[in-house]
């Protein structure tokens, strides 16, 4: 795995891994599903089943494993963020979820917009 100097981010990490965890649940043996991914690098590492970077390697890997076990047909689709409805935590969506952050003093996480 890379070292946290090493990475200056672990977005594309943990976008591969959400894909990993929906993956690995039992009612999916014998299916064909689709998962939605809105970040390209975790996507390219789940459609291909390698990349570059050591950690993604690792996760596409596992994923794939998994498929097999499981007997899953996936089909891997892009979808933009703003369409992502898993985005939805970290989007903001207007003034009153503003007002409940600042009453219970919130901090939203400053990612994307």
């Amino acid at each position: 795995m890379d070292s946290p100097s090493r990475c200056k981010t672990h977005i594309n990490t943990l976008e591969l891994l959400a894909i990993v965890a929906a993956v690995g649940k039992d009612f999916l043996h014998n299916r064909e599903v689709d998962l939605f991914c809105d970040n390209t690098s975790a996507m390219s590492a789940a459609v291909h089943g390698y990349a570059r970077s050591p950690d993604l390697a690792a996760l596409s890997n596992t994923l794939h494993l998994a498929l097999v076990a499981l007997k899953c047909t996936p089909f891997f689709e892009w979808v933009s963020s703003l369409a992502n409805c898993a985005d939805i935590p970290s989007q903001p969506q207007g003034i009153v979820e503003e007002a409940f952050c600042a009453r219970v003093e919130v901090t939203r996480w400053a990612g994307k917009k």
